[in-house]
């Protein structure tokens, strides 16, 4: 208002300018930004869990159509006929269920939104439901077990078929 009314630039004059590298303000905004690139780092990483968990799926999917020899229209009626001929195939019971498992989890990380725990404000996961209902929570940190379960799956189907 003074500058505007008196034009009088020595008002400037009363301000000093100084660098400070231990800047309150900067310290603040970078934490804000840390919490911008956790929350998009979170998002990406569960993005990609779910692609990928999709990918996997759909081709385990697939492999057992074509090794059967039938058009099964959903996975779970895949893994019902490959649970027919389990024994000539080299897959048991175990193999089974987790076929199941891996089933659910990939409906429940397709399907679902990620959540946040409600206590740890910065802690997001997936969820699905088993064959019981039962809810279970997968985070971040556990992504790779549940990738290891789901290749180790992918490469027993493709031996089984002769997949190259």
């Amino acid at each position: 208002s003074h500058l505007t009314q008196q034009k009088d630039a020595g008002v400037f004059s009363r301000f000093t300018f100084v660098t400070r590298s231990e800047d309150p303000n900067a310290i603040w905004y970078k934490k804000i930004l840390d919490l911008i690139d956790l929350i998009v780092s979170a998002r990406e990483e569960m993005n990609t869990m779910r692609v990928f968990y999709a990918q996997l799926t759909s081709q385990i999917h697939e492999y057992i159509s074509k090794g059967l020899g039938t058009d099964f229209n959903t996975l779970d009626k895949a893994i019902k006929g490959l649970n027919e001929d389990r024994i000539k195939y080299g897959f048991s019971d175990s193999d089974i269920n987790q076929l199941h498992d891996i089933r659910f989890i990939r409906n429940g990380l397709v399907h679902r939104d990620e959540r946040i725990k409600p206590n740890a404000p910065h802690t997001y996961y997936l969820t699905y439901a088993d064959i019981n209902k039962v809810e279970h929570e997968v985070y971040i940190q556990d992504f790779q077990k549940y990738r290891i379960q789901l290749r180790d799956m992918h490469t027993k189907i493709k031996k089984a078929f002769q997949i190259p």
